[in-house]
């Protein structure tokens, strides 16, 4: 039985990299290029925050912040 490292997830057999101990999805998220980004806006009515994720891997992304021609 292996930990991963990044989530701490069990599980039985090494995928991927010996070296590094990941689980296949902590894996997938690191080499992801996140090309497929979904934008969620803020509802504070719903007391949902404002995000962005990969929709690929599901790994959270940062927000980018808008130029305003400085």
């Amino acid at each position: 039985m292996f930990t991963c490292i990044k989530c701490e997830h069990k599980y039985d057999e090494l995928s991927g990299d010996t070296e590094e101990r990941m689980c296949e999805d902590c894996l997938y998220q690191n080499y992801c290029p996140h090309d497929n980004e979904e934008y969620q806006p803020g509802e504070p009515e719903n007391n949902v925050i404002e995000g962005m994720v990969c929709a690929d891997c599901g790994i959270e992304l940062p927000i980018p912040v808008p130029d305003y021609g400085v």
